[in-house]
């Protein structure tokens, strides 16, 4: 037995809960009402009764389907509903279980009888039709169905809608059940390759320059209770206002950020997540402490500030949970100013903060000269590459990107030009120099002054 689920459109939470007549119950009630009339004119106490003896039978139609509405029955009929996997991710199918439960005796025929259809976001419902597989046992039902986000973001499950009709025919219901529930979106992420060979050696050269720390200064963490205090770093310390110390990781491991912005449109919004969110699951993988730092949200407040602490991979894989979470609730800017204006704060918080020597990779649109050179300066704060988009079709915007990676390239950045719809793989190896059996290439000309625009 299948149960048909239906898209939730604007106004579906009003559901009604009173009965309506069907096309029947009408017709009885306007018959019933015109016997009352004709047997009052003609003084035909036999019509008089048949008329009203069907507006009652209509009218106990409808009592009976108030009394005995499951969202008056409170907490005596249960309803659970379980996604998993939860968190969900776009573009990968999950399943949700939910059960409509009778707690007390004498709401279990009406579980057993409920007639149900459940309500899913259109950002859920990627696949064409959904269809549930219905279990009935006494007292119990339970609804089993596929779906498939095809967004990042957080959206409604629910509520269940029972609907009902009495015996006769005569009137129907249709009643909100349970709760309505969000369930959190991850953005689409691809498997992006670290070319470890190249950040190695990168980490361990010696000719970097007194802007990079050494192999201690280079891994910090906040104190933790128990912590040998002869390995705070005194000077971070003093710098931040907390204690903070040096861990005992390999210098390879380097600390790692990913700066984006957050365009105005969506769709480059979108794919801006997806690209920053690889790449700083990637670096994690690799064993690199991550943070990810986001313009402000309009919706959300998220700023970078969120991202000041480095996440470190772990068996529970709580470090990826958190990256990918900082990614739910962010909204395209609602203004270009904005967007280049939140990224520039970014970008200077970024340089102030920082232990230097970091490994930094931005992905970031056309910027003005003002935010050009902000973001340019983040070069002094580790070993820096970005990904610059380049929109389809604008020529002012193409010039703009082209601009942006130019002045990148003669601050000390690694630059490639991308294109908002290109797939990610393929960006992140054009970045870093992994085509054309070529790789690392981008991490072993470091030390060359200078380093070519990918077109």
């Amino acid at each position: 037995m299948f149960s048909s689920l239906r898209r939730r459109t604007v106004g579906t939470l009003a559901s009604i809960r009173r009965a309506r007549l069907t096309l029947r119950g009408h017709t009885l009630l306007a018959v019933g009402a015109a016997l009352v009339l004709l047997g009052t004119g003609f003084a035909a106490a036999p019509l008089v009764s048949a008329g009203w003896l069907l507006i009652f039978a209509v009218g106990a139609g409808v009592l009976w389907l108030s009394l005995t509405d499951p969202a008056r029955a409170g907490g005596r009929i249960r309803v659970t509903r379980t996604a998993y996997p939860n968190p969900l991710t776009a573009g990968s199918r999950a399943r949700v279980s939910l059960v409509v439960e009778a707690i007390d005796e004498r709401e279990r025929s009406i579980v057993e009888a409920l007639q149900v259809s459940e309500q899913v976001a259109g950002e859920l419902s990627a696949i064409r039709s959904l269809r549930a597989d219905v279990t009935r046992r006494p007292g119990r039902l339970g609804l089993s169905y596929q779906i498939e986000p095809s967004r990042r973001g957080r959206w409604d499950l629910g509520p269940l809608l029972s609907r009902r009709i009495d015996a006769f025919g005569l009137a129907r219901t249709q009643s909100p059940m349970g709760p309505v529930e969000s369930v959190a979106v991850w953005p689409a992420t691809a498997n992006l390759v670290i070319p470890m060979s190249g950040l190695a050696a990168e980490a361990n050269r010696a000719v970097l320059g007194t802007r990079s720390p050494s192999a201690d200064d280079a891994a910090l963490r906040d104190y933790r209770d128990g912590d040998d205090l002869r390995r705070v770093h005194w000077r971070s310390t003093a710098r931040r206002g907390e204690l903070m110390v040096r861990t005992d990781e390999r210098a390879g491991r380097r600390l790692a950020t990913v700066l984006s912005d957050l365009p105005v449109d969506e769709a480059e919004t979108e794919w801006t997540i997806s690209m920053t969110t690889s790449i700083a699951l990637a670096l994690l993988k690799a064993g690199h402490p991550v943070r990810m730092m986001t313009a402000r949200s309009s919706t959300t407040g998220v700023t970078g500030s969120e991202g000041d602490h480095h996440v470190r991979e772990d068996s529970s894989g709580a470090a990826r949970s958190a990256l990918l979470n900082l990614t739910v609730d962010l909204q395209p800017s609602e203004t270009i100013e904005d967007a280049e204006r939140d990224v520039v704060s970014a970008a200077r918080a970024l340089v102030a903060d920082t232990y230097g020597g970091e490994l930094i990779f931005a992905v970031i649109g056309p910027l003005s000269a003002e935010a050009r050179t902000a973001v340019a300066q983040i070069e002094r704060a580790g070993h820096c590459w970005a990904l610059v988009r380049t929109p389809h079709g604008d020529v002012v915007e193409a010039v703009e990107a082209r601009q942006t990676a130019t002045a990148l390239v003669r601050a000390g950045w690694h630059v490639c030009q991308v294109h908002p719809d290109e797939a990610l793989e393929r960006a992140w190896s054009r970045l870093i120099g992994l085509t054309e059996g070529e790789p690392g290439s981008e991490f072993a000309g470091l030390l060359e002054p200078d380093v070519a625009v990918a077109p």
